[in-house]
């Protein structure tokens, strides 16, 4: 490259950055590059329907699938017990989650509406789970959080791939 270092700024970056690669390392690079405007009514129609389902994928990923360090802490710091009992609450979670992914499995068709219930809903039972007052009430609770959590994950991700576009279909998410 014997330029400036205007050729990293604007709508020519990409191209340059390409030829640069394919040049210098030899790599085979693909120089086309396909653009979708903002104007395409019907992908931003589809974008902007997917964005309720991507927040509460987002949401409830972030803040509610955080078992195995939750569930080790109240296992150690509230209820004073040891590894035996983190492996009890697995097991009680992983119960539900089979029980959750083969009754999700069973739906054909899941609206939004659906998946959003469903997130409130595990959203409810994990708070009810973090406040459990001893042990067992905790156990019992348990099976519930792992029922919604695989429930809402598998309706939500067919929902998102279901109303994506065919070219992103499979991309949109994954586990």
């Amino acid at each position: 490259y014997g330029g400036g270092g205007d050729w990293y700024l604007g709508p020519a970056t990409l191209p340059n950055l390409l030829t640069q690669v394919r040049e210098r390392t030899g790599i085979p690079v693909v120089s086309l590059a396909a653009s979708v405007r903002l104007t395409d009514a019907a992908t931003l129609h589809a974008t902007l329907a997917l964005l309720p389902a991507l927040a509460l994928a987002f949401g409830v990923a972030t803040f509610g699938l955080n078992y195995q360090m939750t569930m080790a802490l109240m296992a150690r710091n509230q209820f004073g017990l040891g590894a035996d009992a983190f492996g009890l609450m697995s097991t009680f979670l992983a119960v539900g989650a089979l029980a959750g992914s083969l009754l999700a499995a069973r739906r054909k068709v899941v609206p939004l509406r659906l998946v959003t219930v469903a997130a409130l809903v595990f959203g409810a039972v994990e708070i009810a789970v973090g406040f459990a007052p001893t042990y067992p009430v905790m156990l019992v609770l348990l099976p519930f959080a792992g029922v919604l959590a695989m429930t809402f994950t598998t309706w939500a991700q067919s929902f998102l791939q279901l109303h994506s576009a065919g070219w992103v279909r499979g991309r949109v998410m994954g586990d």
